[in-house]
């Protein structure tokens, strides 16, 4: 495919978390901007097919390496027993949240072979949705919700960005980025 006017994101190592939420030795793979609205919509569309198992590219709402959320597309093993992988679509939050648990589901058939809008979206002033679809699609698939105080940890300063991991694998395989939107949908102020 051609990737002219896309950014290529070769995956680290390491994922956003780092090694011990606090430190990353030899980086991260990860390309953001600051959260200026209280409402937001914030959108890429991502061509990435991973081939290795755990590589993953996606998007996120980062704070800190303690506190992130993220969606992303990467290769896992189809049941606990199986060796065949197929492409799945991971939602985490660090640390872990009751009200948005993380979850990996299969990847939905017609969303194989296709380059993704991925988005987050500030819903209101205390909840984020994250969605995916097609990029000829209208309409984007809502897959979670998290809540603001995963990022809001102490001080303000949320960036929402693109990331690439092998997730301590040996994946290579490069995610192209293209169509960053970010669009300010109001401010609250209390």
């Amino acid at each position: 495919m051609d990737h002219l006017q896309y950014l290529g994101l070769k995956p680290s190592k390491l994922n956003l978390t780092g090694i011990d939420g606090n430190s990353a030795p030899g980086g991260q793979t990860f390309v953001g901007r600051r959260q200026v609205d209280t409402l937001f919509t914030y959108s890429v569309v991502l061509d990435y097919t991973p081939k290795a198992a755990q590589e993953e590219a996606g998007i996120t709402l980062f704070l800190t390496q303690n506190h992130h959320v993220r969606l992303g597309l990467t290769l896992l093993p189809t049941s606990d027993t199986a060796s065949a992988l197929t492409p799945h679509l991971r939602f985490t939050t660090e640390p872990y949240s009751s009200a948005a648990p993380p979850f990996s589901i299969p990847m939905p058939a017609e969303l194989h072979d296709a380059r993704l809008v991925m988005e987050i979206k500030a819903v209101n002033e205390t909840h984020f949705s994250f969605a995916v679809g097609r990029t000829e699609s209208k309409d984007l698939a809502v897959l979670a919700h998290a809540p603001g105080e995963i990022v809001s940890w102490g001080f303000t300063g949320t960036l929402i960005g693109v990331y690439a991991t092998s997730n301590g694998g040996n994946g290579t395989e490069t995610a192209y980025v293209s169509k960053w939107t970010y669009k300010g949908e109001g401010q609250i102020r209390g």
